[in-house]
């Protein structure tokens, strides 16, 4: 079963080192729920990157779940919605 964590709404340089803390130990399957965030830095979508990476090598997944509209466009201005299984919020 994936661990689900729920993603604060700004991912800034602020929130990078706790992301990074919250994630770097994870080792099964994660599920990021997206739901509440309204801004996504550089800082964090390295943290989060970084995790996918040590995850597609152990053979386990990072997904985005419920992603709210500001997140959905914002992986986009990265060109990064493509880089992540994700379900967006209905």
């Amino acid at each position: 079963m994936a661990e689900t964590i729920l993603l604060p709404s700004r991912l800034d340089v602020k929130a990078a080192p706790g992301l990074h803390k919250t994630l770097s130990p994870m080792d099964g399957d994660v599920v990021l729920d997206a739901s509440g965030v309204t801004h996504i830095g550089t800082q964090c979508l390295q943290v989060i990157l970084a995790c996918k990476q040590k995850l597609d090598a152990a053979n386990t997944t990072l997904r985005l779940e419920n992603l709210s509209t500001d997140c959905t466009e914002q992986l986009a201005l990265f060109g990064l919605d493509s880089n992540f299984s994700t379900e967006t919020a209905t």
